[in-house]
């Protein structure tokens, strides 16, 4: 009797190991790769957390600097980690390409992500773009999401992500891709353009939305293509580029 008693638990334990490793094995974040295992990969493998909301009065001059509203946004998220900030700030961004919609294929959601993201810890660990998350992230005319250059509608996303509709699937891609090693082969990317930032938002930044523009970046020499994320529209969303 005993020694069934100890084959009965052994064969237990060895089954939860056998289902234990498996959980783990299909929660690899290479898994996002493929469309068929992302939806289950986000329910089952990703907990959403959601960030602090912001809520600004504009108005209050004590409370916002109007002409440096980098340096108001920063003093607001001065408590937050500098993972959240740079996460926040992929987020608003990856919104600014207009390209986001509840249609979008999940291989595409994850391209545009994964392009957006790596630009930014590119620039994140060169000191031409800024000192550490804060100094890029806030740093004056370098990403209109974080206020730091022409108005954009994508400003609240920032402050508060979770206003949008799509972010209970949309934000722990973010985090994921935000944590993965950069790409070596776009390590020297540091900028993107995408012909949607800038239209029908007005202001002294829609001159470079015009068509005029979206032909100079698409024909530059320093365009570089990771083909690894490919997908229908990251060529018309999304172009990583060299200095």
């Amino acid at each position: 009797m005993r020694i069934n008693i100890k084959i009965f638990f052994t064969i237990l334990l060895l089954s939860y190991l056998f289902q234990a490793s498996a959980e783990q094995a299909t929660c690899t974040p290479t898994e996002i790769q493929a469309d068929k295992q992302l939806d289950s990969f986000i329910t089952n493998c990703l907990k959403t957390v959601s960030p602090t909301c912001f809520e600004v009065n504009y108005q209050n001059k004590s409370e916002w600097d109007s002409k440096n509203p980098e340096n108001s946004a920063k003093n607001l998220m001065a408590k937050l980690s500098e993972d959240e900030i740079a996460m926040r700030l992929i987020f608003s961004e990856m919104l600014a390409t207009k390209c986001i919609t509840s249609e979008i294929a999940n291989g595409e959601l994850t391209g545009i992500i994964g392009g957006i993201s790596t630009v930014i810890k590119n620039r994140i660990t060169s000191p031409k773009f800024g000192k550490g998350v804060r100094g890029v992230v806030f740093k004056k005319y370098q990403f209109r999401s974080s206020f730091g250059g022409c108005n954009s509608s994508e400003r609240e996303y920032f402050l508060c992500p979770q206003k949008h509709p799509l972010f209970k699937k949309i934000w722990p891609l973010v985090k994921t891709s935000y944590k993965q090693k950069r790409d070596p082969t776009l390590q020297s990317a540091y900028f993107y353009y995408f012909p949607q930032h800038f239209k029908n938002d007005g202001g002294v930044c829609a001159k470079y939305g015009t068509d005029e523009v979206y032909k100079k970046w698409a024909k530059n020499k320093k365009r570089v293509l990771n083909t690894s994320e490919a997908s229908p529209l990251k060529n018309s969303c999304l172009h990583l580029y060299k200095p």
